[in-house]
């Protein structure tokens, strides 16, 4: 979701785009030529540069688009600031996230349970300590909005399975509607809902799968999941993924 308001935010036109995964939770051999690891996000530039990770992106696109002020100059402190919050959020946040919905990647049997409730105490935590850095805000940077807070809107968004909302606490809870108020994230919603092929997923959202400028457009795919269907689980479903890739063709046109 980030990446994708990045791109509403910044302006330029794109289209959505839908690939679905295999009962197994495996991407389909299209998207492994580009992103081997068949996670999500990936970004292929018009240049030909191909990156991962949603936060990488992020930074990529709001660098590049400089007029959409996503991010503060490079050499400021502003700037250092923002990246913090950034690498804090998908490095410590949404890794706490990971281990709250697919426990199982981790343990087996009677172990799920236990981390998905040290997961969730993690993540209260976390919060917690965004909510007391925030403060009156209104932004993660005082009064100057920057990609750093689209981060945490999708974070927070994601907060609708714990028992315990972020959007609860005194100062996310003002952000996230700021933000849910912005044009950008009525454009995500509405984007993603006009998509030709529907999205059903485990309660986290419609994600940004795959997301490939041109010079006339943009293009960004996005993961259908069946429901109930698991994502990758363990080295030997990665391994059979990458073997997969290296059999198929190279393209960059997926199917949903």
């Amino acid at each position: 979701m980030a990446p994708h308001a990045a791109l509403e935010e910044i302006g330029r036109p794109f289209e959505i785009r839908k690939v679905e995964r295999n009962e197994d939770g495996l991407s389909p051999p299209d998207y492994l030529a580009v992103n081997p690891l068949g996670r999500v996000p990936a970004l292929v530039d018009d240049d030909g540069l191909v990156l991962w990770e949603s936060a990488a992106i992020t930074i990529h696109l709001a660098d590049k688009h400089p007029e959409a002020k996503l991010l503060p100059p490079p050499g400021t402190a502003e700037r250092a600031i923002v990246v913090r919050w950034l690498v804090y959020l998908t490095n410590t946040v949404q890794a706490s996230f990971m281990h709250f919905a697919y426990p199982e990647r981790l343990v087996g049997g009677d172990a799920v349970d236990a981390v998905r409730g040290g997961a969730a105490r993690y993540l209260a935590r976390e919060f917690e300590h965004v909510d007391e850095q925030l403060g009156r805000g209104p932004y993660l940077l005082g009064e100057t909005f920057s990609a750093a807070d689209l981060y945490l809107h999708m974070v927070t968004r994601w907060c609708r399975r714990l028992e315990r909302k972020a959007w609860s606490l005194p100062n996310v809870g003002p952000h996230y509607r700021l933000l849910s108020e912005r044009p950008s994230a009525g454009a995500c919603s509405m984007r993603t809902a006009s998509s030709p092929t529907p999205t059903t997923t485990d309660g986290y959202g419609s994600q940004p799968f795959l997301v490939v400028p041109n010079s006339l457009t943009i293009v960004v795919y996005l993961l259908a999941m069946a429901a109930g269907v698991r994502l990758l689980q363990g080295r030997q479903r990665a391994l059979a993924a990458l073997s997969v890739a290296e059999q198929a063709p190279p393209t960059l046109t997926a199917s949903a």
